[in-house]
């Protein structure tokens, strides 16, 4: 923890001030939030205590993030969302907080808000045999692994199962899946307000597979959940500070059955780019 920061911020001060702020805005009808959310502001301010450059941030963009959370009906509590200070060139003091969705937060909002019963992600390598087509506008694909040892990735696909008996899928080319890949491995490293360099996480290096499923995953429930109207933001204009939140990885998902694959596929297909 920022000790000197921790003295700087007056964490109950701040707190009394959100929480009244929040209140009005629940009384006023311009804000729906649980019936615990004094204790959700209460267990979020010990995660801010925390954070560097908290102290810099303005009540009424801490109320703000907070009311984003609420407003989506999400918890830092449960892990949907991470917080973390942020240069800003809109806020006086240069900084801000910021809300971040997880992986946790939309597949909760993809399940009860969007109807989506499963998520299935699933690679596809060289060596697979692999076709798909479209339907009315609705990918169909045909897909037998080999699951050969050292077999290189071609890309992937998510499967979104709704409650309707419905199924969208969306694929993506591995130079897809890269992008995220090196958008999610690089941390800016920050000096006095200037990024001098990127440290590179090892997270996808020790668990490659699960980094690629989970953004397969989290690419696809983005699109479903923003169909309905709810914006996931990326991080507005700024860059992200590092900063010590904890991620805690979910696994609520389904591995795909490879035990009945398609006897044959229409005349008429379209290949994605693999």
């Amino acid at each position: 923890m920022n000790t000197e920061n921790k003295k700087e911020f007056d964490i109950v001060k701040v707190r009394e001030q959100v929480v009244a702020n929040v209140t009005k805005m629940i009384e006023s009808k311009m804000l729906t939030a649980p019936a615990n959310y004094k204790e959700e502001v209460f267990f979020t301010f010990q995660k801010l205590a925390e954070l560097k450059d908290i102290d810099k941030c303005e009540v009424k963009n801490i109320c703000n993030e907070l009311a984003k959370i609420f407003r989506n009906d999400l918890a830092v509590t449960k892990n949907h969302c991470a917080l973390m200070v942020i240069n800003s060139k809109h806020s006086p003091t240069g900084k801000a907080l910021s809300m971040r969705w997880q992986y946790q937060g939309m597949l909760y909002v993809a399940k009860t808000k969007c109807n989506v019963k499963r998520a299935t992600p699933v690679l596809v390598f060289e060596s697979d045999e692999f076709s798909a087509y479209y339907n009315a506008g609705i990918l169909e694909v045909n897909h037998i692994p080999r699951f050969s040892d050292g077999d290189k990735l071609r890309g992937g696909y998510c499967v979104i199962e709704f409650h309707d008996g419905t199924k969208e899928t969306k694929f993506y080319t591995k130079s897809e899946l890269d992008k995220r890949r090196e958008k999610a491995q690089k941390q800016a490293i920050w000096e006095n307000n200037k990024i001098v360099g990127y440290q590179e996480s090892n997270f996808w290096q020790d668990w490659e597979r699960e980094m690629y499923e989970k953004t397969l995953i989290n690419s696809t429930l983005k699109r479903v959940i923003e169909t309905t109207g709810i914006t996931v933001e990326a991080g507005g204009d700024a860059r992200q500070e590092p900063v010590d939140v904890a991620y805690e990885e979910a696994s609520d998902t389904k591995l795909i059955s490879f035990a009945e694959t398609p006897a044959e596929l229409p005349a008429a297909q379209t290949k994605p780019d693999f």
